[in-house]
């Protein structure tokens, strides 16, 4: 298991080298969170799409990235009718920038925009957003060998904090990432991730705010030299003033 792998995300790539990732997801939910937190019952969302996605070694230090999404997002009202939207969602672009690193461990900080390339007012579906959001994050990373810990395997840790902002009437949002790594062999790994999303009420009256927090696990292994497959899942546990849904998506990584 490497550091340098697409989900250790606060490691820059060696200069002149890059990696391509390929996502093919479908989400789905018929539940969603109240302003107290309880579930209940809503329309039926459903999101299928493909997520290319790039990152290039500028410098050793210095690593620029880009994602686009590709959708088809279905609702069924619980009304009664049914409403689709396909196209082009969102391009997020960034440029990372490592701080510090040893041996086993790195610092990173990172800044991330999302451009509003989708329809948020779409009648039928909403699909992607109507609005520029910008977020700095720093990343920490720790890769420890197996000769070094209890279980006799590598591992993998990271950890991710940011803070982003939007230009609609959306609530600023802490974000917190946090991750681990086992590696089997050398060619499978195993990861569970956590991803949080909370709002900070600071949009005034009239403003949205919501907070999500959902759990990834997923499997990677080595198919060719240059080529890595991930299958995974995820599933949102728990929010506010959203959806509760869950996830199965398949990544083709490739390393140039």
């Amino acid at each position: 298991m490497s550091a340098g792998t697409a989900w250790a995300n606060p490691w820059t790539l060696e200069e002149g080298h890059g990696q391509a990732i390929v996502t093919t997801a479908a989400y789905f939910s018929d539940f969603g969170y109240k302003g107290g937190g309880g579930r209940t019952s809503s329309d039926f969302y459903r999101k299928v799409g493909v997520e290319p996605f790039v990152e290039y070694g500028l410098a050793d230090a210095y690593t620029l990235g880009a994602k686009a999404s590709i959708q088809t997002v279905t609702v069924q009202r619980t009304g009664g009718g049914t409403g689709q939207s396909d196209g082009v969602s969102d391009l997020e672009l960034w440029a990372r920038s490592r701080l510090w690193r040893d041996d086993r461990q790195v610092w990173s900080f990172q800044f991330w925009t999302g451009l509003p390339t989708g329809d948020s007012h779409l009648a039928s579906a909403s699909l992607g957003h109507d609005r520029l959001s910008m977020e700095p994050r720093i990343l920490y990373g720790q890769s420890i060998p197996s000769a070094d810990n209890a279980l006799g395997t590598p591992l993998l840790l990271t950890a991710e904090a940011a803070y982003r902002t939007q230009t609609t009437s959306l609530s600023d949002e802490i974000r917190l990432d946090f991750g681990s790594g086992i590696g089997l062999t050398d060619d499978v790994s195993i990861y569970l991730q956590n991803f949080s999303i909370i709002g900070l009420h600071n949009n005034g009256v009239g403003g949205f705010t919501y907070d999500l927090h959902k759990i990834q696990p997923s499997i990677v292994f080595t198919a060719f030299p240059k080529t890595t497959l991930q299958l995974g899942a995820n599933y949102e546990y728990a929010g506010r003033n959203t959806g509760a849904g869950e996830s199965v998506f398949i990544s083709i990584w490739y390393n140039f």
